[in-house]
């Protein structure tokens, strides 16, 4: 299994299916989005905000999906094949 540094696979998911357990494996990825209290009420056309949403939208058509917020860190999740 490769384990990339921003990878840890450690989450399982149990799904119990005729007797067989099924164990999904999921790989993590942290990212820190500066973003200040003043870039939450921005309209939503200033450049920042343009930025985040890029951001955003490009993990998700990546397959992560994002599995919490602490701050400026951003924890992204996506199942391993």
């Amino acid at each position: 299994m490769d384990l990339t540094p921003y990878a840890v696979v450690d989450y399982i998911e149990l799904k119990l299916n005729l007797g067989v357990i099924y164990v999904k494996q999921y790989e993590y990825k942290v990212e820190f989005i500066k973003m200040g209290l003043k870039d939450v009420f921005k309209s939503n056309n200033s450049p920042d905000d343009k930025w985040i949403h890029e951001k955003l939208n490009g993990f998700g058509k990546e397959g992560w999906e994002l599995a919490g917020v602490s701050g400026q860190w951003f924890y992204f999740k996506r199942e391993l094949s």
